[in-house]
């Protein structure tokens, strides 16, 4: 479900590419090492400016009737009836939040940030996206995992050949949209939606020039990723929802599982409901992750002192008529006034399927990503 977040903001003129400053089971056996063992889419706004011609992208995505995230029937709130996880935050700075420092990580035979920032690689072809589709079951690992609280997710894992890195390769963690929910273990990792972007890094050149851990974990449809609510004081993550409790363990065992992980290499990005758990994700556990590139979500204010120092890559549509990207747009203007940097790319004319652009156009956006180590 598209979330219809639409909050009155006065409207401005802004440029495109805007930069700155638990259990498991098994569906199939493991190569080399193992894991824990639909598409999105709304109708442009046009009074968001542009007319959002890139809304209805190849890959059909499916439109979807949002509600607001403080309306959705509670999923805001813990279904388990836990206690929010904000109370236990970093003590200190604003928001009951701490700075958290980033160290500069010297090179070494895996991680080569100068090399890597550098790469470049056109746009995916269409035989590139059809060869990853092709090979989809070997190249991503189809698994599930059953949390502490009894979820059981489905997920996609991609393990790099152990002969393309010496010691530690990075794990790029793909957080889906709500209309790729589901049981089916597929959706998640379409070719518009995934396969376009991070998929074709599991394939030719790309691959051997940074072998990477994929970890695509879906969310079961009667659920959520991130626990929201959207009061006059701004968006707030009130507390985490039984799908990203049992994604963060998920994540953990995959960790535990394949000690080759670089753990000073993991990232997350994801679109829509997965751009809201990608913000969600860095700001409650921001000593898991390197860097995040949120698309199309929105993020909380209170936890810009623990993402003052994080690596961001923010991705909006000017035109989106499901997710106002003026939630964007706010967080990255509280960060830079903290002293933050986050890159901040705002598409002229695109609404919510931002995404398709985005992994066209943005040639730097998968080498910055993974040339990011805390």
């Amino acid at each position: 479900m598209a979330r219809s977040l639409l909050i009155p903001f006065a409207v401005c003129a802004c440029v495109v590419g805007v930069g700155c400053g638990g259990s498991s089971s098994t569906d199939d056996a493991p190569a080399n090492e193992g894991g824990a063992g639909g598409q999105e889419g709304d109708q442009a706004d046009p009074s968001n400016g542009g007319s959002g011609g890139t809304d209805q992208g190849a890959g059909g995505h499916a439109q979807q009737g949002g509600t607001s995230a403080q309306a959705r029937g509670g999923s805001s709130q813990m279904p388990d009836g836990g206690a929010s996880p904000d109370a236990a935050a970093v003590k200190g700075g604003a928001g009951g939040a701490a700075l958290l420092p980033r160290v500069p990580r010297p090179a070494d035979d895996d991680y080569k940030p100068d090399v890597i920032s550098k790469l470049r690689f056109p746009a995916p072809t269409g035989a590139e996206i059809s060869q990853v589709q092709a090979n989809l079951g070997n190249l991503f690992l189809s698994r599930s995992f059953t949390g502490s609280n009894g979820l059981k997710l489905p997920y996609r894992l991609h393990v790099p050949d152990r002969a393309s890195y010496k010691n530690k390769a990075p794990l790029l963690m793909f957080m889906h949209g709500a209309g790729e929910r589901g049981y089916g273990n597929d959706s998640q990792i379409g070719p518009a939606v995934f396969i376009a972007g991070p998929g074709v890094w599991a394939i030719g050149e790309r691959a051997k020039a940074v072998p990477l851990f994929m970890l695509a974990p879906q969310c079961p449809p009667e659920d959520h990723w991130d626990g929201l609510q959207t009061p006059p004081a701004g968006l707030q993550f009130t507390g985490s929802t039984r799908s990203m409790k049992t994604a963060i363990e998920l994540l953990d065992q995959v960790i535990k599982d394949n000690p080759t992980i670089d753990t000073k290499r993991v990232y997350v990005m994801g679109m829509s409901m997965g751009g809201f758990a990608t913000w969600e994700m860095v700001s409650r556990w921001p000593e898991k992750f390197a860097a995040g590139i949120p698309m199309c979500g929105g993020g909380s204010k209170k936890y810009g002192p623990v993402l003052v120092n994080m690596p961001l890559w923010v991705i909006h549509g000017d035109a989106d008529g499901s997710v106002d990207y003026k939630l964007d747009q706010v967080m990255v203007d509280y960060l830079k006034s903290l002293g933050g940097m986050p890159r901040f790319s705002l598409y002229k004319g695109v609404g919510h399927i931002v995404w398709e652009p985005a992994y066209r156009n943005e040639t730097e956006l998968f080498p910055w990503l993974f040339s990011q180590s805390h």
